[in-house]
C-alpha cells in the first residue's frame, strides 16, 4: 500500500521503482505515481512478500509512505 509521500519525493524514481517491483508499464507506473500525489491510497501487485517488502524499503527511501499489506 502507499497511502501518501513526503517533502522531497524522487517522483520519477519512484516510478522507476514501481515498474521494476511490479512488472508495470511505464504508462501505468506513472499513473500510480501520479494516483499517489494526488492524494490517493494506491495498492500494487508484487510477485511476492519479499519483492513487497524491497520496493516497500526503496519507496520510503524515495520520500513515499508505504507499507506491505497483510495477506488475508
Amino acid at each position: 500500500i502507499i497511502s501518501g509521500w513526503r517533502k522531497g519525493l524522487k517522483k520519477v524514481s519512484m516510478t522507476v521503482a514501481i515498474r521494476s517491483h511490479c512488472g508495470l508499464g511505464l504508462v501505468a507506473a506513472k499513473a500510480v505515481t501520479d494516483r499517489v500525489l494526488d492524494g490517493n491510497v494506491v495498492r500494487v501487485q508484487t510477485k511476492n512478500a519479499e519483492t513487497a517488502a524491497k520496493l516497500v524499503e526503496e519507496l520510503t527511501q524515495l520520500g513515499a509512505i508505504a507499507a506491505v499489506e497483510p495477506a488475508k
